[in-house]
């Protein structure tokens, strides 16, 4: 074989191996949304024609449902009792952007585009390259409705809307959506969306689109109109949409909330799609900062629990139940945020956390970690977080329901000595701590327990 062929071979076959190992990245922004800055978002409801009762749609900023995507947070969009109502939202930053190329950009390949073939474009710097969001439907209406995305276009680019290419997830399933089967709706539980890719209808049928089976690839959509583009409202209102309802019947009482909505504009050759990543949370992102947090109150050494005898056949039988003796265990930490923000513990030495400890046994011993609060673990704004030793004697007090995504507030007990708030547990009470292996009646013990309670004014 001739040399030069053989090098030449050997040339083609490394760029194929090479081409081929191509891994397409993107970067992601990630903005967070909540009442005090929705980052560009607007709020829109829409009354129905239901005149008694008249329909109440909402968006609202909660924490969770469950464990959202991002965050401990969504936007949650309600209809109300006529389902003909709609609780949207907008973003009117993304007017001008162009719909995908008809053909996408694949990975790169060494070869030329075969004859009869059309060259794949690489995206402009404002066409919509990435499209996807998290639902979690809580009350369905009718059956597979989810919130849906619904994006205003002008096809000739004089300004205008021409019409509404409609993405549903109640179509993305093997029957209707073949091409691209991300599954059917599922209530109570996050499911994730690429609309990108999924399949749409025009409200004009362009390309012969329509509901139900007669969805269609976006591209499919956009090889018939080249040209389109996302537009904004005449009154302002933005292109991009995020809606609940606009369905009589179907979206009655629908509750539902959206997280994790993700648009990509552009893409650069180097490092990929741009993608911004929006986080809606009912409030402002806790700060990674430990000013602002003190010891509020702490205890060493309380009345105690009642002394209880041993197991009978009856039961424990305590011994003078009234009168609760002296116990070390009773004993507690109480940390308070003073700022108005929830501030998140962030560990500044890798220890994981910030940590209780005691000091050694003499002066040349390591202290002993008690407990540890985990990083991220959230103290509320104004609220209080709290260590409390086994024989704490308010340990049985009612505790809230355990969750940090909706905190119960419970007045204080009332009580003769200064103790704790009333403790409303939240998740992070759940975390294990990390108690010391051996640790003195002066020090909570191992089952050292953790609450965080919110303010209560």
């Amino acid at each position: 074989m001739n040399m030069k062929r053989l090098v030449s071979i050997i040339t083609v076959g490394i760029a194929i191996l090479f081409f081929a190992s191509v891994v397409v990245f993107a970067v992601t922004t990630t903005l967070v949304v909540f009442p005090g800055n929705l980052q560009g978002w607007q709020t829109q409801v829409s009354p129905g024609l239901q005149p008694t009762p008249a329909s109440t749609p909402s968006v609202t900023f909660v924490f969770g449902p469950a464990t959202p995507p991002l965050g401990r947070g969504s936007a949650q969009l309600s209809v109300g009792s006529d389902g003909g109502a709609a609780a949207q939202l907008r973003h009117p930053g993304y007017a001008g952007t162009v719909l995908p190329t008809p053909i996408p950009s694949p990975t790169p390949t060494p070869s030329p585009t075969p004859p009869g073939e059309l060259a794949p474009a690489f995206p402009a710097s404002n066409e919509l390259t990435a499209l996807a969001y998290s639902t979690y439907v809580q009350s369905g209406g009718s059956g597979s409705q989810a919130p849906y995305i619904i994006l205003n276009v002008d096809y000739d680019n004089n300004g205008t809307e021409d019409d509404q290419l409609v993405f549903e997830p109640q179509y993305q399933n093997s029957t209707d959506c073949p091409s691209f089967n991300q599954g059917n709706v599922t209530n109570g539980t996050w499911q994730t969306w690429n609309a990108l890719n999924g399949c749409w209808y025009s409200k004009g049928g362009v390309a012969g689109s329509g509901p139900g089976t007669n969805v269609e690839p976006l591209r499919t959509i956009t090889a018939a109109q080249p040209n389109a583009r996302i537009v904004n409202s005449g009154d302002g209102g933005g292109g991009v949409r995020i809606v609940a309802g606009f369905g009589a019947g179907a979206w009655d009482n629908f509750v539902g909330n959206v997280d994790n909505f993700q648009i990509g504009v552009g893409e650069d050759p180097d490092t990929g799609t741009n993608i911004t990543a929006y986080d809606f949370e009912p409030k402002a992102p806790p700060a990674l900062a430990s000013n602002g947090v003190i010891i509020s109150e702490l205890r060493n050494s309380g009345p105690g629990l009642p002394v209880c005898a041993a197991p009978t056949a009856v039961g424990i039988v305590c011994v003078a139940p009234g009168l609760p003796v002296s116990s070390g265990g009773d004993e507690y930490v109480e940390l308070y945020n003073t700022t108005d923000n929830d501030i998140a513990v962030t560990s500044v030495d890798g220890s994981g956390g910030w940590s209780l400890v005691r000091r050694g046994s003499s002066c040349a011993d390591p202290p002993v970690v008690v407990a540890t609060i985990p990083d991220g673990t959230i103290i509320p704004a104004r609220g209080h977080y709290l260590l409390a030793g086994a024989g704490y004697s308010l340990r049985g007090y009612p505790a809230g329901d355990g969750s940090s995504q909706t905190p119960q507030m419970r007045p204080r007990p009332t009580r003769p000595t200064r103790t704790p708030s009333a403790a409303t547990p939240t998740s992070d009470s759940s975390t294990p701590l990390r108690p010391s292996t051996s640790h003195t009646a002066s020090t909570p013990s191992a089952s050292t327990t953790v609450r965080a309670t919110p303010a209560t004014s």
